[in-house]
């Protein structure tokens, strides 16, 4: 569940941050990254939703291999919420950064 939470955060976060950087470039104000490029409102926004994107895959194979270790030692299996909640969330975030990269 921190993992959701985590790359819920993120997702989000690039959305904001993404409106920012749309409402400065508006403003004639250019935000320049470390190697003097200027950074895009689309650009900060894809690596943050990337970022909860890729993150939220990872925590599903993550929570699908702890399952399975609970399973060997005798557990019975049963529903998970929280691998529905992620896997959802994940497929999700992946739409949302492909409509980013077909709309820039």
């Amino acid at each position: 569940m921190a993992w959701i939470r985590t790359s819920i955060s993120m997702i989000g976060f690039g959305f904001t941050l993404a409106k920012l950087f749309q409402s400065l470039a508006q403003s004639n104000v250019l935000i320049r990254g470390p190697a003097g490029n200027v950074w895009t409102a689309e650009g900060v926004g894809m690596v943050l939703i990337s970022l909860g994107t890729f993150a939220l895959i990872f925590a599903v194979f993550d929570h699908r291999r702890e399952l399975k270790q609970l399973q060997a030692v005798g557990l019975e299996p049963r529903f998970s919420l929280t691998l529905t909640v992620a896997s959802v969330l994940a497929i999700l975030g992946v739409m949302a950064l492909a409509s980013l990269v077909v709309n820039s």
